[in-house]
């Protein structure tokens, strides 16, 4: 099958067009408009605006159509502030649910929960927690420290530490010294020497 023709002229705007190149012989011959916006001058209307179609809606009026006259009672009950029966709730002047509740998703925020300390927490771990776990668990429990039990030397928390006397990182407060980063230095070594 041949091309019969090397170029047509476009029937939308009557410009001259050639066959471009890697078109095949049947869509060359079927092919009658010169661009996309000429075979379709309505497509950025929609797929159902063809030029010339007439409107799903033409001619119809609120008396001949029950659809037609549906939406426009609704409308109108809209505009005169007729709410539907679920926005009743909402209307002017109504106490709405949540008054007085200062955060429904999380009241707790910024407080302690009693209920949620220690073993009643979901993620509690006991004594498979990990190392710094346990050391901020200390903190939390003991408060924090400023003075070393050996020297006496008084600092931060990054100066002064809770140092586990046997290494077994029990919850128990007489497992526990307070040292400061020397004395800790030095306690472990010895420890690690015996």
């Amino acid at each position: 099958m041949k091309a019969t023709e090397r170029h047509k002229t476009c029937l939308a705007c009557g410009k001259t067009f050639y066959n471009p190149h890697g078109m095949g012989i049947k869509q060359w011959n079927a092919r009658k408009y010169c661009c996309l916006k000429c075979s379709n001058p309505t497509s950025h209307l929609g797929r159902h605006a063809q030029k010339g179609a007439t409107p799903w809606n033409m001619g119809l009026t609120k008396e001949n159509n029950k659809t037609i006259a549906k939406m426009a009672k609704k409308l109108s009950n809209d505009r005169k502030g007729i709410r539907p029966k679920w926005l009743k709730g909402f209307e002017k002047g109504s106490v709405p649910w949540n008054k007085g509740i200062k955060s429904w998703v999380k009241p707790w925020l910024g407080k302690k929960r009693p209920d949620m300390n220690g073993s009643r927490n979901p993620a509690w771990k006991g004594d498979d927690a990990g190392y710094m776990a346990i050391h901020d668990w200390n903190r939390k429990t003991w408060g924090k420290i400023n003075k070393c039990e050996f020297c006496g030397k008084e600092g931060n928390s990054h100066q002064i530490h809770w140092a586990n006397k046997d290494h077994k990182y029990k919850r128990d407060r007489s497992d526990w010294l307070r040292l400061c980063v020397s004395c800790h230095y030095k306690y472990d070594d010895k420890r690690r020497r015996i």
